[in-house]
């Protein structure tokens, strides 16, 4: 299944105070009516063996470019593969990246592809924003966990420039902790991409195995 869904973000508003009122007086009338709307696209993949695919992956950004879409989203860990090196260009990183950068560069959509990445030692799930170009807009490590998950963390909440406006990104267990909701809007960001693993179970009515 694939969902598209439309986001209308307003653009920062300028205004001063004036009068005994205090009244708001916007600076350009024509900011207060302005708005841009985007195509997001969430992309769910079959979680079963054998599923979590490069293949399976780009042919979901493939149907999510065809309906129009600015920015698609996949989930976490979207490729059930080896970790492998994330750098600041797609010929730098492993193969994972370099496809989803060529996949960003010839659907002309924003991509966010979450993958395992390996940095010495260390072991991270990392969500990589790619541009329309295909070229790599920024990275983000996930930074916080729940007691059972064994992945190390980054230490960053950064937020990237887009055409469609200013980005952040969260990775799984991160949506439980607030502050990194909180310090991603302070930066600035009017969009936050949350990249998630599904349970790993079918999705059906409980009291069908009864029957």
């Amino acid at each position: 299944v694939r969902k598209i869904r439309k986001a209308t973000i307003n653009p920062q508003l300028s205004f001063s105070l004036t009068g005994e009122g205090a009244h708001a007086l916007l600076d350009d009338v024509s900011a207060f009516v302005a708005q841009k709307t985007v195509r997001v696209s969430v992309a769910a993949l079959v979680w079963d063996d054998g599923w979590r695919t490069l293949s399976h992956a780009l042919q979901a950004v493939d149907e999510a470019a065809a309906q129009g879409a600015d920015l698609v989203c996949l989930p976490e860990v979207c490729v059930d593969a080896q970790p492998e090196t994330i750098a600041g260009a797609p010929s730098d990183s492993g193969p994972l990246v370099h496809a989803f950068a060529e996949r960003a560069k010839r659907s002309g959509a924003n991509l966010v592809a979450n993958l395992r990445e390996c940095d010495g030692e260390k072991l991270y799930h990392t969500s990589v924003l790619f541009g329309r170009d295909g070229t790599i807009l920024g990275t983000y490590r996930k930074s916080h966990r729940l007691p059972g998950e064994t992945m190390d963390l980054g230490d960053e909440l950064p937020v990237f420039q887009t055409d469609i406006g200013p980005i952040g990104m969260l990775v799984g267990t991160d949506i439980y902790f607030s502050e990194a909701h909180e310090r991603l809007r302070e930066l600035g960001a009017k969009l936050i991409v949350w990249s998630t693993a599904p349970f790993a179970k079918r999705d059906e009515f409980p009291l069908d195995s009864l029957l």
